[in-house]
């Protein structure tokens, strides 16, 4: 099973990743099975079972397309950067796509040393055209704020953002702990 870090909806039978991914539980492998028939576009909870198949597959016949994909199949660094590059086509309200991010953050109540921060970290945002992600993020947070989600501390290069902090991402603050932004923005490697 995917780490909790990773999992923003646990469902009945299946569980939302960070990226979108859909993984469905081993248990609905044969419901699947049986009302579709081809398996191969779909995710499923890494299990006993299914490495075993793989097994098999590679062992018998070496099809890798007849392989079931698993959530260790998942290369979540190559989907955030798909994510990324198809920011223009999420499915957002339409009053989400018209948020002026700057005023967005400017409406919060910051001492001059966030205002800085903020403004630094911005730059980077639209240096890297990553402001419809901020746009995004400020949707996903208020659904997740919303059906009352629980989301994990914080994770990775991510927690030394203060912007994303703002938003509601994580809940570390960056400044608070001297953490520098470029980790998140990799300017520094």
């Amino acid at each position: 099973m995917l780490c909790n870090e990773n999992i923003v909806a646990n469902l009945e039978n299946r569980y939302i990743d960070i990226t979108g991914n859909c993984i469905l539980k081993k248990e609905y492998i044969i419901e699947k099975f049986y009302e579709n028939g081809d398996l191969k576009n779909f995710i499923f909870e890494n299990c006993e079972d299914i490495e075993k198949y793989n097994s098999e597959i590679d062992k018998n016949i070496g099809d890798n397309n007849l392989k079931l994909k698993t959530e260790k199949d998942i290369d979540y660094e190559e989907n955030i950067i798909n994510l990324l590059h198809r920011s223009k086509t999420w499915f957002i309200p339409e009053e989400y796509k018209k948020i002026d991010i700057n005023e967005w953050f400017n409406s919060k109540k910051l001492n001059e040393v966030e205002k800085k921060r903020v403004k630094e970290e911005l730059k980077l945002f639209k240096k890297y055209n990553m402001y419809d992600l901020l746009r995004f993020l400020i949707y996903m947070m208020d659904i997740i704020k919303e059906k009352k989600l629980i989301i994990g501390v914080g994770r990775g290069s991510s927690v030394s953002c203060f912007c994303l902090y703002l938003i509601g991402v994580h809940r570390i603050n960056s400044i608070e702990y001297d953490l520098d932004y470029n980790d998140f923005f990799k300017e520094n490697t």
